[in-house]
C-alpha cells in the first residue's frame, strides 16, 4: 500500500460484487461543489468479516483514517461506509454516507478538521450525513 494517495476503503464483505462497484461508485462520485474523496480499494480476503478492531490493527502505512465497507455499508440504502480513526484509536468508529464521504476524507486526510468533529456531527444512530 506504500506509496498510494488518499485513504483506504477496505472491502470485508464479499457476497455482493456488483453492490462493491455501487459503493466504490458512489464514495468516488464529486459533490456538487467538484471535491472527490481521494479513496483507494483494497480488497484482501484475509479481512472478510473482519472486525474494525482487527482490520485497525493491520499496517495501513501513513493513513489517518480507514474506510471499511462491510454488510452493513453493502446492503444499506445509504451505503454508509465505516470510518474508524488510526491516528490514535481513542474514538468510537461512527459511518458516513456515501454522498458525505468526501468531506470526512478530504478533511481528514488534509488536517482540516479532526476525527473527533466529524464523530462529533454524527447522529445519534452514529452516521454521519454531511455538514450542518
Amino acid at each position: 500500500m506504500a506509496g498510494l494517495d488518499g485513504s483506504p476503503l477496505l472491502r470485508t464483505d464479499f457476497s455482493d460484487e456488483a453492490a462493491w462497484k455501487a459503493l466504490i461508485a458512489a464514495v468516488s462520485a464529486p459533490s456538487p461543489e467538484g471535491f472527490r474523496a481521494e479513496i483507494y480499494p483494497v480488497e484482501n480476503r484475509d479481512f472478510e468479516g473482519a472486525e474494525a478492531d482487527r482490520v485497525a490493527a493491520a499496517d495501513w502505512n501513513d493513513a489517518g483514517i480507514l474506510f471499511i465497507a462491510d454488510r452493513d455499508a453493502m446492503q444499506g440504502d445509504e451505503q454508509a461506509v465505516l470510518c474508524v480513526d488510526l491516528v490514535d484509536g481513542s474514538s468510537q468508529p461512527f459511518r458516513c454516507i456515501a454522498s458525505e464521504l468526501w468531506g470526512v476524507e478530504n478533511n481528514l486526510r488534509l488536517g482540516n478538521m479532526d476525527y473527533s468533529e466529524f464523530a462529533d456531527l454524527a447522529d445519534v444512530s452514529r452516521v454521519f450525513r454531511g455538514f450542518p
